[in-house]
């Protein structure tokens, strides 16, 4: 249990820093998290894999389509659906034709583009096709008893710069799906190794996050998984250490039970809820700014966040963004609920 409420509140401020980065917060911030907020959540995954899907490839397949490729379908079409009505709203700056409508939805079910809304939902692609390769090699290396899985796992960084620098595409995979599998990979060799027993989580903590400070800072480029050349090989390793430093403080808070231990483990449960709605939900923010200054409403289409606005603004931008996602998220649900239990009593 202890195990699960360090992942869960690892995910919760990985989450919560992506809002915050989406939010407009300064650069220099930005540069530092860009390095690991992606990065962790595939590195969790392949943390949590289960070997038993080993001798169960449909099972995991059918849990990963419907884990990711169902929910990135579902929220895609209901946002599409929507779009028009939000464009009348002022939230988009463009409306669509039939003909926009065919080609999004044929976007939608090869995952090839989503909503403007749900811009957070190139991950759910990326995770997807991350766990099937990550999937086939370790499946691959189990087979010779995984002496192979450490090579394989640095290999993935050497195609990954490979990919990276020639003029050669394949599809639906580039080199950042290959440094995701890296990431992935390097989390279920974490979790079959000794390395999480050892060490003071405080002192790794702090350690992990110095390296991202320095790399975030003296690396220019370093804009997430979209990171080419040789800055792999930079930003791998900062990455890693960023994740050590974010698992080792949330082991440190999920040992004392606390609010915060509490809040962190519910949002860290909710994360798909607030990938989904926190750009929608931070538009709430954008029009209290034009109400207050009296802008043209017209602006409330900028995206994600009102460009050139200053201040402090980010930080509402960031606690609307989490709290009104998992709000709408809560709604949604009392909604079903009740629907359900009127079905149920129609049945009768």
């Amino acid at each position: 249990m202890k195990n699960n409420n360090t992942i869960s509140i690892a995910k919760a401020i990985a989450i919560i820093l992506m809002v915050v980065g989406h939010a407009g917060s300064p650069l220099l911030f930005n540069k530092v998290v860009y390095s690991f907020r992606i990065p962790l959540f595939l590195f969790v995954s392949g943390y949590l894999f289960k070997e038993v899907y080993l001798s169960s490839p449909l099972k995991f397949a059918g849990n990963k389509v419907k884990g990711l490729y169902v929910p990135f379908v579902k929220w895609s079409l209901i946002f599409l659906l929507l779009h028009n009505i939000l464009f009348s709203l002022n939230l988009y700056e463009v409306s669509y034709t039939f003909c926009d409508y065919a080609t999004k939805i044929v976007k939608i079910f090869t995952m090839t583009g989503s909503e403007e809304l749900l811009g957070g939902f190139w991950f759910l692609k990326e995770l997807l096709f991350v766990s099937i390769i990550g999937y086939l090699v370790i499946w691959i290396c189990a087979k010779n008893g995984n002496k192979y899985i450490y090579f394989v796992t640095l290999l993935c960084l050497i195609v990954a710069y490979v990919l990276s620098i020639v003029n050669f595409k394949i599809p639906m995979i580039d080199s950042s799906t290959i440094l995701g599998c890296f990431m992935f990979l390097s989390g279920y060799v974490y979790s079959n190794s000794n390395l999480k027993e050892y060490g003071s989580k405080s002192i790794i903590a702090i350690i992990g996050f110095a390296v991202c400070v320095v790399v975030g800072l003296q690396v220019p480029d370093m804009g997430g998984m979209d990171v080419k050349g040789g800055a792999i090989f930079i930003y791998a390793p900062a990455a890693l250490c960023g994740i050590l430093a974010v698992l080792s403080l949330s082991k440190l808070i999920g040992d004392k039970s606390s609010i915060v231990s509490t809040m962190l483990i519910y949002i860290g449960n909710l994360t798909l809820c607030i990938l989904i709605f926190h750009f929608i939900a931070m538009k709430l923010v954008s029009l209290f700014i034009i109400y207050l200054y009296d802008y043209d409403i017209s602006r409330l289409s900028e995206f994600p966040v009102l460009v050139n606005v200053g201040g402090l603004w980010w930080i509402l931008y960031s606690v609307v963004g989490v709290a009104v996602s998992i709000l709408m998220w809560n709604v949604i649900k009392w909604v079903e609920s009740k629907q359900n239990l009127w079905l149920v009593k129609l049945k009768k």
